[in-house]
C-alpha cells in the first residue's frame, strides 16, 4: 500500500471528473496559502520540484494497484468482495 492510498483512499469512492477536479482545487489553493502564491505556475512548478502529486493524478495509480490486489486474490484462492457504499 503506497502513503498516498493511506491519505486519500479515494479509490474505493465512485468519483466522476468533477468530483476529481474539486479535490484538486483544494489542494491547489491550500498549495497556494503554503507559498503565499496565486500564480498557477509557481504551484506548478513547486509540485514537480517536491514531487507532488494531484488527488488526480494518484487515483489512477491507486485504481491499478487495486485490481491487481483483485486479481492476486483470487488466484491465490481468497474470496474478494468488493461492495459500493
Amino acid at each position: 500500500m503506497s502513503s498516498y492510498t493511506a491519505i486519500y483512499c479515494l479509490e474505493v469512492c465512485p468519483l466522476n471528473k468533477s468530483d476529481l477536479r474539486s479535490l484538486d482545487f483544494t489542494v491547489i489553493r491550500l498549495l497556494m496559502k503554503l507559498f503565499r502564491t496565486s500564480n498557477k505556475d509557481i504551484i506548478n512548478e513547486c509540485c514537480v520540484y517536491f514531487d507532488f502529486k494531484l488527488p488526480s493524478e494518484i487515483l489512477p495509480e491507486c485504481l491499478s494497484v487495486l485490481s491487481v490486489d483483485v486479481v492476486i486474490a483470487e488466484i491465490v484462492g481468497y474470496t474478494v468482495v468488493i461492495t459500493a457504499p
